[in-house]
């Protein structure tokens, strides 16, 4: 399982260190946390899926599952970068409610 360490950092993943800072933002956002971690529908939203990985993973503070959850998240993020970063606010609201 890793080693179990307290208030855990992100990996630099070769220039992430500013969807390091958003993501650990969004993490710090309990009530979107929460929701994120807590819905049950994952399927048609992988994004969504692999970001509540991420969030339980911070939450567990273990290295090693919070390494493999980031880097899965990262890969993700790239693969739609184009589709995560062209949408505008109202998309971003419609998808989590």
């Amino acid at each position: 399982r890793g080693s179990r360490i307290p208030n855990l950092g992100l990996k630099n993943l070769g220039n992430t260190c500013y969807i390091n800072a958003l993501l650990q933002s969004l993490y710090h956002t309990e009530r979107f946390r929460e929701y994120v971690i807590t819905v049950k529908e994952h399927e048609g939203l992988p994004l969504l899926g692999k970001l509540a990985d991420f969030f339980i993973a911070m939450k567990s503070n273990y290295a090693r599952e919070l390494d493999e959850a980031h880097e899965k998240l990262i890969e993700r993020i790239l693969e739609i970068r184009e589709e995560v970063f062209s949408f505008n606010i109202q998309s971003f609201f419609l998808i989590v409610e």
